[in-house]
């Protein structure tokens, strides 16, 4: 069984970059849906600021609307519970 710690850190993960969105002036649930569509991690930096990064190229693309719509891409998860475990999934594949 995962120690309830690194769950923790993981959810910690997800949310925190939605916390930094809505600092930054975007909609919770523009943030949200941001984050379902291209949360995922890629890049060589902390996870963190990797998903970060990554949201903000993703909302400052254009693909992505500023009333949280996207004709170009739907969400790939319906909430943060199925993205956390495909990230914990592909952490495991790594090892």
């Amino acid at each position: 069984m995962i120690g309830g710690n690194f769950v923790q850190n993981l959810e910690f993960l997800y949310n925190e970059p939605i916390s930094k969105l809505v600092a930054l002036d975007y909609d919770e649930e523009v943030a949200l849906q941001a984050i379902l569509r291209n949360g995922h991690c890629y890049g060589g930096i902390d996870l963190l600021k990797n998903i970060l990064h990554n949201l903000l190229a993703y909302l400052n693309s254009g693909y992505f609307g500023s009333n949280g719509n996207s004709e170009e891409s739907e969400a790939i998860f319906e909430d943060l519970r199925p993205l956390e475990e495909y990230s914990l999934e592909g952490m495991f594949c790594l090892l």
